[in-house]
């Protein structure tokens, strides 16, 4: 008897360690997010011609491709994706430098606006990508 009560214990033991445990996947990538973007639009920045038509791919697997407009890639890695459309965090960023996180604007089945906070000159700053689905 004291066998089967130890059994028991161990048994429920192990299934509420399992149950508390928490792993990397928990958050799933946001369908609508999942595909090929392309940047039509950067707000609060002068140079911004030089990097419309570049593409970003965000994948249902974690990770990312980042391409300039000629289809080069510029950047790669894993991709985490906050949870209630919060942000898309890039483990690369956009051109290789450091990992970056992008809160989420505004997303729809054509349209996705990010916004990178940056500090410049002591200053906080924002820039706002805007890309459009590709088909």
């Amino acid at each position: 008897m004291n066998k089967i009560k130890t059994f028991i214990s161990m048994s429920l033991l192990l299934v509420s360690i399992i149950s508390c445990e928490k792993s990397n996947d928990d958050v799933q990538p946001i369908d609508i997010l999942i595909g090929k973007w392309q940047l039509i639009d950067l707000v609060n920045i002068s140079d911004k011609e030089k990097y419309l038509g570049e593409t970003l791919e965000l994948k249902d697997d974690y990770q990312y491709v980042y391409k300039d407009k000629d289809g080069v890639i510029i950047s790669q890695g894993s991709v985490i994706y906050g949870e209630n459309k919060e942000y898309v965090q890039l483990s690369n960023g956009r051109y290789g430098v450091s990992e970056m996180r992008y809160h989420i604007i505004e997303i729809t089945n054509e349209w996705l606006k990010l916004e990178e906070h940056y500090t410049l000159d002591n200053k906080d700053s924002y820039l706002e990508y805007h890309y459009e689905r590709m088909k």
